[in-house]
């Protein structure tokens, strides 16, 4: 094994993105000798490799996702939004199986891809056991018409359920000038 090859296992075993950036973006066998060191990805290094070469992006996705299948958070969904609308929706794919997303999280994927945000928006619309108030006052600020939808949900949600809005609730839609 020449030197070079050595020093790159050793880079990877401590962050893959240190090791991608001294490889020829041509050079995927080493790429795959990398990657089947099984070593822990992050975001970032998934991004970094998608930068170096965009298969390699694909592969180092691939093996992240399934080492964070039951832990992946928004931040890494977000973080690959900034890169990527198709690397974000795979990871918002295993994120809502785990989770549902709220309004802080739709409110990070929104910064990152906007298409992104509208289709974690979509998952928690098709749960509206989990719409919070708070949520849809986030969601206001953050699209006039997502917070509409939202609370419309919600009201139909706490109807369905013989429950009312809180006086708390009332004072939180008040402060968000929220008047539908």
């Amino acid at each position: 094994m020449p030197v070079i090859e050595g020093m790159m296992k050793v880079y990877a075993r401590d962050c893959m993105a240190k090791a991608v950036v001294n490889l020829e973006s041509t050079d995927t066998a080493t790429f795959e000798g990398l990657l089947a060191l099984n070593v822990f990805l992050t975001a970032g290094d998934v991004v970094q490799c998608a930068l170096v070469n965009v298969k390699w992006g694909e592969m180092a996705l691939e093996r992240f996702l399934l080492q964070k299948k039951d832990t992946l958070n928004d931040d890494d969904v977000a973080e690959l939004g900034y890169y990527s609308l198709s690397f974000s929706l795979a990871g918002l794919k295993v994120y809502t199986a785990n989770n549902i997303p709220c309004a802080p999280s739709i409110e990070k994927f929104f910064h990152a891809k906007k298409e992104l945000a509208r289709q974690a928006f979509e998952v928690l619309l098709s749960k509206p056991l989990y719409i919070t108030v708070p949520d849809v006052k986030r969601l206001r600020d953050l699209n006039y018409v997502w917070g509409r939808q939202a609370f419309e949900v919600l009201f139909e949600e706490k109807r369905k359920r013989g429950t009312r809005l809180t006086a708390e609730d009332v004072v939180l839609l008040a402060e968000a000038d929220v008047k539908w």
